[in-house]
């Protein structure tokens, strides 16, 4: 004899919302951001969209993890991949 799950009235919308809150704490987890450059301005960014290497092209060969990561690699790229480098803070 086979048993079938009954939920409650509600039950439903209890587990449509504990599958909301895995999907909202495995998100982060699942980003990558790309620097990419503007190929009309040629100034950088900081992107979560692959670039689509016409309006915008993939500075380096990969992605990283984290906005910070991202951020550290634009700080080292050179004057002719990112021109528009955002300027030091004065120490």
């Amino acid at each position: 004899m086979r048993k079938t799950v009954q939920l409650q009235p509600f039950g439903w919308l209890l587990s449509l919302a504990a599958v909301g809150l895995v999907v909202l704490v495995a998100d982060p987890a699942l980003a990558e951001f790309y620097v990419a450059q503007d190929t009309a301005t040629k100034k950088c960014t900081i992107t979560d969209v692959k670039p689509d290497g016409q309006k915008f092209i993939m500075i380096g060969t990969s992605s990283y993890s984290t906005k910070v990561a991202a951020k550290e690699a634009r700080a080292k790229t050179t004057a002719e991949e990112c021109p528009h480098k955002p300027a030091k803070s004065p120490q």
